[in-house]
């Protein structure tokens, strides 16, 4: 389910988890279900739906926040990874005269 939790937004994320949930759920509830009670498969489905959801939810998060301290450490560490400037020579700008 970590890996289904990489979505764009943190609503795709969480809609993506608890989906998973269910059809893992429904599966398991159909699986082991001996006395053919829909109200184990529902249960079951429900309540990996709700796991499903807060992992998503939660996996979004911690991936926004990897992201943004990876990008903190990159910007504030350019030299570290090989970034140093220009690589070639940059003149500044400089007005045009009108006797030219």
């Amino acid at each position: 389910m970590f890996i289904c939790s990489s979505c764009s937004t943190i609503s795709k994320s969480t809609l993506l988890g608890v989906g998973t949930g269910i059809s893992i759920g429904t599966a398991n509830g159909l699986l082991v279900n001996k006395s053919n009670s829909s109200q184990v498969v529902f249960t079951s489905a429900l309540f990996m739906g709700a796991i499903g959801g807060l992992i998503g939810y939660f996996g979004h998060n911690e991936l926004e926040n990897r992201d943004a301290e990876t990008r903190k450490e990159t910007l504030f560490n350019l030299e570290k990874y090989g970034v140093s400037g220009f690589s070639y020579p940059v003149k500044p700008l400089q007005k045009e005269s009108k006797n030219e």
